[in-house]
């Protein structure tokens, strides 16, 4: 039987002291710099990306390798969203930040 291909995103992304590998949909468009709402284990929260690869379920040995090499469980955590900041415009105030 031939099982279709599973594609998904590895997502590298900044907390605190730390990088840390989280999971996102295949071809997610994240990029670095961009601000991610996470799942992990103390609940929501927010980190920054560092770097994002595309694989299939078949790679094994490179899924391996980044696993070792990011020291991650075989439970990879969810990327839930990208966070999005639209600034509110003040007519005629000065710009305070």
């Amino acid at each position: 039987m031939n099982k279709e291909k599973q594609w998904f995103d590895f997502v590298l992304v900044k907390q605190g002291m730390g990088d840390f590998l989280y999971r996102a949909p295949a071809f997610s468009k994240l990029k670095i710099g961009d601000n991610v709402l996470l799942d992990t284990v103390f609940g929501e929260e927010y980190g920054t990306v560092q770097s994002v690869v595309t694989l299939c379920d078949t790679d094994e040995k490179t899924i391996d390798f980044i696993m070792k090499a990011t020291r991650s469980r075989n439970n990879v955590r969810k990327v839930l969203a990208k966070v999005n900041l639209d600034y509110f415009e003040y007519m005629g105030e000065q710009d305070d930040r």
